[in-house]
């Protein structure tokens, strides 16, 4: 699995998660739906930033490292955009 398929996939799992809530709380649907790209853009940027690290130091992606990937980018973008993550 390619760090950009992953990046999609994290991404997606965000914006069903609370995609709905992002829009609902922004000032306009427009706001909201800028606001939701910035969150998948960030988590594309996550993933791929420690895809690469992983792949590097361990010389390949294993299936415990692509799920711990993934639940640490989502983490870190609840974080980040956790005033629009609330639900």
């Amino acid at each position: 699995m390619t760090a950009s398929l992953l990046g999609h996939d994290v991404a997606h799992r965000i914006e069903l998660d609370v995609g709905k809530a992002v829009i609902d709380k922004a000032p306009t649907k427009g706001e909201g739906l800028e606001r939701l790209q910035e969150m998948k853009d960030y988590v594309r940027e996550v993933v791929a930033a420690e895809y690469t690290a992983e792949r590097a130091k361990a010389g390949t992606v294993g299936k415990a490292a692509i799920e711990r990937i993934s639940n640490n980018a989502v983490q870190q973008t609840f974080e980040v955009f956790e005033d629009e993550a609330e639900l």
